[in-house]
């Protein structure tokens, strides 16, 4: 796990910086990095590659961040005003130079599911992409997305602990597509490929809150994170 700004300087950044833009869509946008994958049955690791935007315990009705003045709860994420659980809440931007492939948290029986459209057309996320990586900031303002864009769902059964969580997909303007590896009941392992999030991507993970959920992101900075390497949070057994 590094700091944003430890990020944007690293070698991988640097190099990416350097690329056209044909390169980086037509070969370092589609790459994926052969990983070792860690077993740790009670970590959560991060499902994707990017910049960690929040962190929040929240009950699902109340506000998660104010975007314009205008609140955004857990159910507008969710498409579901009918969700109950308080939750811890993850969210996750994927900049044009993060890898794109998500992997799964922990091991899991999947349900997926796109859910309806909220508006005619999906937003940019190119605004909030801007800010990151060349303000090396974030602008709440730019995530006006997270009430409007296509999205898809998927349901984590982990029966190690008889618990459902979920990740909520959001797809960016320019190339408003998702595509998944699995389908419905699958039983899919920790650090297993789940799907390709393309362009300017965000993903939320949601977790109902436990007592023993120990969030593993430090509060001292921005942080980046990488998909099945970073644990984000730790089951305290």
């Amino acid at each position: 796990m590094e700091t944003l700004q430890e990020w944007l300087k690293s070698k991988e950044v640097e190099y990416l910086r350097r690329c056209s833009i044909k390169q980086l869509m037509e070969k370092e946008f589609s790459r994926n990095p052969m990983r070792a994958i860690f077993y740790r049955p009670n970590i959560f690791y991060s499902p994707c590659d990017g910049i960690v935007l929040y962190k929040k315990v929240v009950e699902p009705d109340k506000e998660l961040l104010s975007i314009k003045g205008e609140s955004l709860t857990l159910q507008d994420i969710m498409c579901d005003y009918s969700y109950s659980e308080k939750s811890l809440v993850i969210g996750i931007f994927l900049s044009i130079y993060d890898v794109h492939f998500c992997r799964m948290p922990t091991n899991g029986f999947v349900k997926i599911e796109r859910l309806p459209s909220l508006y005619i057309e999906n937003l940019t996320m190119t605004k909030l992409e801007n800010s990151i990586i060349k303000e090396g900031k974030i602008d709440y303002d730019t995530l006006e997305y997270l009430f409007t864009n296509e999205r898809w769902i998927t349901r984590i059964y982990y029966p190690r602990y008889n618990m459902e969580y979920y990740l909520v997909e959001i797809a960016d303007l320019e190339v408003n597509a998702i595509i998944h590896y699995a389908s419905n009941d699958d039983y899919l392992l920790q650090g297993q490929r789940l799907s390709f999030v393309t362009y300017g991507s965000h993903v939320d993970m949601i977790i109902p809150y436990r007592r023993n959920l120990k969030v593993l992101i430090p509060d001292d900075n921005v942080y980046h994170v990488k998909a099945g390497i970073d644990g984000v949070v730790k089951i305290e057994d």
